[in-house]
């Protein structure tokens, strides 16, 4: 569920991060983002150690499905930090105002690739995990 709500904040926060005409605006999508990888990257962690527990203790490892599901939610803490992490580094170290807010309509691409794809992969690792396909 955290990551989840950090998905959905994440989204809000690039919405409005498209539509900021100031630096103000910026700052508070850049802030808001910041959020959303605090509530993302602990959530993300838990649910890492859980599944594992789960796919130890109770699956003893059986089935592709749980391996395809680890790597999705791997690679979703991977990219964030890769693609999100890096843009929101550098929009963060911005103190030329105007600068800001043209830089961050230059990375909205970055950030919103980004969240589509870790979306797609927690959807693909929610449902690997939900049928257990053979």
């Amino acid at each position: 569920m955290g990551v989840v709500g950090a998905l959905a904040v994440e989204a809000l926060a690039l919405t409005h991060l498209r539509r900021a005409t100031a630096s103000s605006g910026a700052r508070a999508s850049l802030a808001d983002l910041g959020v959303a990888r605090r509530v993302e990257g602990p959530s993300l962690l838990f649910l890492l150690l859980t599944g594992f527990w789960l796919a130890t203790a109770f699956w003893h490892w059986q089935g592709p499905w749980i391996r395809a599901g680890f790597l999705g939610l791997v690679l979703i803490g991977a990219i964030g930090g890769a693609m999100t992490g890096r843009v929101l580094r550098r929009l963060a170290r911005r103190t030329d105002e105007q600068a800001l807010v043209a830089e961050s309509h230059d990375v909205r691409r970055v950030l919103l690739r980004s969240f589509v794809i870790r979306a797609l992969l927690l959807a693909a690792a929610v449902f690997l995990m939900t049928v257990k396909p053979t």
